[in-house]
């Protein structure tokens, strides 16, 4: 189990860093951009730096993106899940004990 979930972690961290890259790769080319002189340059890096700002940059999985939004989504489904479950875990401890305590009193609840 632990496995799976560190293998999960792993990707999305690698999702997340890719598409981090993408966006520091366009301001990067914009800084090259304005120190260059050569126009064929310039306008290799215009064009190349038009088609990171129009592509959609996000890596998907069969329609699920896999991001931290993602990550942070299971994780937050799992602990909801977990505190229900030790909630009902209590309540189910705490009637035992009452029909514990009626049982040893002669007494019906």
């Amino acid at each position: 189990m632990v496995l799976y979930v560190m293998k999960v972690m792993l990707i999305v961290w690698v999702c997340e860093t890719g598409k981090n890259q993408v966006r520091e790769i366009g301001t990067t080319i914009y800084d090259v951009l304005n120190s260059t002189r050569d126009k064929q340059i310039k306008s290799e890096l215009q064009l190349f730096s038009l088609q990171i700002l129009h592509c959609k940059n996000t890596f998907l999985t069969k329609g699920l993106a896999m991001d931290a939004t993602f990550l942070t989504a299971m994780v937050g489904g799992i602990t909801t899940y977990m505190l229900v479950l030790i909630q009902f875990l209590i309540a189910g401890h705490s009637c035992d004990e009452k029909i514990e305590i009626s049982i040893a009193n002669n007494s019906v609840i």
